[in-house]
This record gives C-alpha cells, structure tokens and sequence, in this order.
C-alpha cells in the first residue's frame, strides 16, 4: 500500500521536515532485479510526485538518475523479457576496476547536472520533499523558509545511497 505509507510518512514528518526518496523507475522496466531486492513497483516521475502530493507533501526537486545507463539496462531488461529465472537474483555483474571508475564519473558528471535540472530518463526518481508548516507558523517566521532549504547534501547523498543499493 504505496499511498498508505506516503501518508504515514507524512504523519509523522515534523512541519518544515525533509522526504527524500529514492524509487525504481518505468514499470516497463519490471524484472527480475525488482523482485531480488523486494520491489512491488516502479515509478513515473509524474506519478510518485502525485502520490507524494495526494498525502500533503510538497515536491522541491526531482530528478531521474542512472540517466546514462537507461539506454544499456533498458535494452538489456527488454531483450530478456520473457526468460526471468524463478529463483531471481539482483544483477550486479563484475565490473572490471578501469570499467568502475569510469561509470563512476559518469555518476558524478550525471549527479552535478542532475543538481542544476532535471534529467529526463533514468533507472531511479529521486524526490526532495517537504511537509509544509502550518500557515499560522509561516505568516510569523518568513525567515524561516530560508533555514529550511533542502541542502545540496541531501540529494547527493540520497544519490549515492541510490547508486550502491542498486
């Protein structure tokens, strides 16, 4: 019940408090990775930012991630469609160190970007959101909004969260 836990989280969320999340992307892309690591869905951008704001939450940043990956991993997800194993595992392949460090900088490049606009595509949605504080609370403390803004940090490191989770 996706929408039953946004909305407890919500609940329990102080005013002013942070969300940031991180969930699989495009149902199409649906496979055996999902299952391994105990998905039940993945998501539009569109459609977890409806969820978030259907439990009173505001979304300030979104953002696809695993952008420049998209492109192998859907192709792939796609050419294997139909031939899932029943004992499903998360594929994470060997990865030579060379090969590493350069998808890794793919990642940093991809996350700066990412920082400044929204990517278009990618493997992950990654959401800032915020539960709004009372307007009694705000019509006092205008100052506030400033100390509330959602730190750069908190995207990068839900980001790099999202990169080693898979």
């Amino acid at each position: 019940d996706d929408a039953g836990a946004v909305r407890e989280i919500s609940r329990v969320l102080a005013p002013g408090g942070i969300l940031v999340a991180s969930v699989p992307a495009y149902q199409f892309l649906w496979g055996p990775h999902d299952v391994a690591l105990h998905h039940h869905r993945r998501y539009a951008a569109a459609q977890f930012s409806r969820l978030l704001k259907d439990a009173g939450l505001l979304v300030e940043k979104q953002t696809y991630l695993l952008c420049s990956l998209f492109p192998l991993a859907a192709t792939v997800r796609l050419a294997t469609r139909g031939k899932e194993v029943e004992n499903a595992a998360a594929a994470l392949p060997k990865v030579p160190p060379l090969a590493n460090r350069a998808l890794i900088g793919f990642q940093a490049a991809e996350l700066a970007i990412a920082r400044k606009v929204s990517l278009p595509f990618g493997l992950t949605v990654l959401t800032v959101a915020r539960k709004p504080l009372p307007i009694h609370v705000r019509s006092r403390l205008p100052a506030v909004e400033e100390r509330l803004a959602v730190p750069a940090t908190a995207v990068a490191a839900a980001s790099r969260s999202s990169c080693e989770s898979g």
